[in-house]
């Protein structure tokens, strides 16, 4: 569903691409972006491999059909898949979900694709679970205990969506691996301004101030 991005009540799946490519997807984020305009996956993928990028994927399977009657979820996750491989992109991807059906597809697709968890909040070791090379957990649950035992388990966990920049020194301070934003300036910016000083340190300096 793009309204935020695009002013129009249309879900993308009801769509066709000729349309969805005429339509500004910028001007909500700054009206100096009125030229961005979607691109496939396969076009994202080409450009951000040119860039030299890594990319996080999120797939979001639904119930339903495309405008010709297939359903949506056939073969999804095939589909993405292979072109992430086409574009020769396997070692600079990450597939992310909230749909752990989606994830294990993926997974049984092809097990040497990054995967990760998009979660709410997270209980348990789950840097036991077979199917998850990372996790992303929402910025409020994060815990110093959750990425320790992610980066043991030689994972890396992130936090999602940070759009605030009085999260960020919390965020660092528990150790988060990656930070996903809707402001990347934002982001940018408070990283450079903020307190690196580990452990008994900062608390010592803390005390003294």
């Amino acid at each position: 569903y793009i309204e935020r991005v695009s002013g129009k009540e249309i879900y993308v799946h009801e769509s066709k691409y000729d349309y969805l490519r005429k339509l500004d997807v910028g001007s909500w984020f700054d009206k100096k972006y009125s030229y961005v305009r979607f691109s496939n996956l396969d076009e994202a993928l080409k450009y951000l491999k040119k860039e030299g990028k890594t990319v996080q994927i999120e797939t979001k399977p639904v119930d339903g059909k495309y405008p010709d009657g297939m359903p949506i979820n056939k073969d999804f996750e095939k589909k993405v898949v292979k072109i992430i491989k086409d574009n020769h992109m396997e070692k600079r991807v990450v597939i992310i979900s909230q749909n752990e059906d989606s994830l294990k597809r993926v997974k049984k697709v092809d097990p040497k694709i990054n995967t990760a968890n998009c979660m709410v909040v997270a209980w348990g070791d789950i840097g036991d679970i077979d199917w998850v090379d990372y996790c992303s957990i929402e910025e409020e649950n994060v815990t110093p205990a959750i990425i320790y035992n992610m980066n043991k388990a030689k994972k890396k966990c992130f936090s999602w969506t940070v759009n605030r920049a009085d999260k960020i020194q919390n965020l660092v301070d528990c150790g988060i691996d990656g930070i996903v934003t809707d402001n990347v300036v934002m982001v940018r910016k408070q990283l450079d301004a903020i307190d690196y000083t580990p452990g008994i340190d900062k608390f010592i300096r803390m005390v003294a101030q």
